[in-house]
């Protein structure tokens, strides 16, 4: 018996797969997928799969080996500091398409799937497959940020085609720029499933302390659902005495803990990709002044790259941020019912719930250096300013 209820709960919904369908679709391209996911179940990227990435691997450091002999033959001679200066670049995006790409497919492969077998489990206890809302915004989500990575990736063939950039630029832009952006940006939108369901929660049990009087009738904002229409379609299907809220609660936040120990060491990279690319990018843009050899086509794409890493680091900074916000609102919510209840099963069933979040609390940490919250840009974007400041001072003064 207990056999088949562990198979059970690795059957994956349809629904559900659909939701992280174009991701799954465009990384398996990209050779970055981090399961297989297939006949409703997850598995670990076959081996077929890993021979694919390796080759990805290999055809990538023939295009960088080629691109650095061409600025070698075009540099080194009257201008090694410009030469020195673009193969730094190189190396730094290299290396980190290099890590991240061994990290999500020879790596943690097993604990990836429990990952999805989690979130699965979240969906089933919750009831989610009641009301397609949740699951709906979290498709269009996804869909339309692999489409606007897809639509960049199109710009640049389009301008390798006309003969704008060289192949080896776009070569390195499809395999380098488009896989990572495509990893952060999914990083993204799983704090985003997190966070909905704990603002599901928030809706149950504020129905349960006000009242559930809203009517539905606006349903979402900028395709956000509204907190008047969650708390409409939680109505429709949970209360707060009989749901089991805190057990909600607490799969949702070892889920939560399950990502963070895989995800964060692609936060480290997107920081440390923000930090030497834009210093590395400023300074090379000096020094095209400098000697005169500035070219707008290549300053334009340095500059491209540097706006899409910085919007999709902004987009996973709040998204966190609103996670923790709306967990603590969560805890607010049950010193609330506790306030109303001086015993009962109801007050017990909100004090588990302050418990777990005092035992599990949704701060992201970043191996122990920094936290993922709204401050983590400014933060760099003071540091990076300083560094910016004392090139500047170098150079001219």
């Amino acid at each position: 018996m207990g056999s088949v209820e562990y198979l059970s709960k690795d059957i994956l919904e349809e629904g559900f797969l659909k939701t992280f369908y174009p991701y799954h679709f465009f990384q398996k391209i990209l050779g970055s997928c981090r399961v297989d996911a297939r006949n409703r179940f997850v598995t670990a990227p076959t081996i077929w799969q890993r021979v694919y990435t390796t080759f990805c691997l290999v055809i990538l450091i023939f295009v960088f080996v080629r691109f650095i002999i061409g600025y070698y033959e075009q540099f080194n001679s009257d201008k090694p500091t410009l030469f020195y200066l673009v193969t730094a670049m190189v190396t730094v995006k290299l290396g980190i398409y290099f890590s991240n790409l061994i990290h999500v497919r020879f790596f943690n492969g097993e604990s990836n799937m429990k990952l999805y077998i989690k979130m699965q489990e979240v969906e089933r206890l919750m009831k989610i497959d009641k009301d397609k809302t949740l699951n709906s915004l979290q498709y269009k989500v996804n869909l339309g940020t692999v489409i606007f990575v897809a639509v960049l990736a199109f710009v640049h063939l389009i301008c390798f085609v006309i003969g704008i950039i060289e192949a080896t630029s776009f070569y390195t832009y499809v395999c380098c720029e488009t896989t990572f952006t495509l990893e952060i940006s999914h990083c993204s939108n799983i704090v985003l499933f997190f966070a909905m369901r704990i603002r599901y929660i928030n809706a149950i049990i504020s129905n349960h302390i006000n009242g559930n009087t809203n009517s539905g009738s606006v349903d979402t904002v900028l395709g956000i659902p509204t907190t008047n229409y969650l708390k409409h379609v939680a109505g429709k299907i949970h209360d707060f005495k009989s749901s089991e809220t805190d057990i909600y609660l607490r799969e949702i936040m070892r889920g939560f803990d399950s990502y963070k120990k895989l995800y964060r060491f692609q936060i480290l990279l997107i920081s440390a990709k923000l930090f030497l690319y834009i210093l590395l990018s400023f300074e090379l843009i000096l020094l095209s002044m400098k000697y005169n050899v500035s070219n707008g086509i290549q300053l334009t794409m340095y500059s491209s790259v540097i706006l899409i890493d910085f919007i999709v680091a902004l987009f996973l900074c709040v998204r966190c941020e609103l996670f923790t916000r709306w967990v603590k609102e969560t805890k607010l919510l049950s010193i609330s019912v506790m306030s109303i209840y001086v015993d009962g099963p109801i007050r017990e069933k909100a004090k588990r719930m302050y418990n777990i979040i005092e035992q599990m609390p949704p701060n992201f940490s970043i191996y122990d250096m920094w936290e993922l919250n709204a401050r983590l840009l400014l933060s760099m974007f003071n540091v990076i300013t300083s560094f910016i400041v004392t090139l500047l001072q170098f150079a001219y003064l």
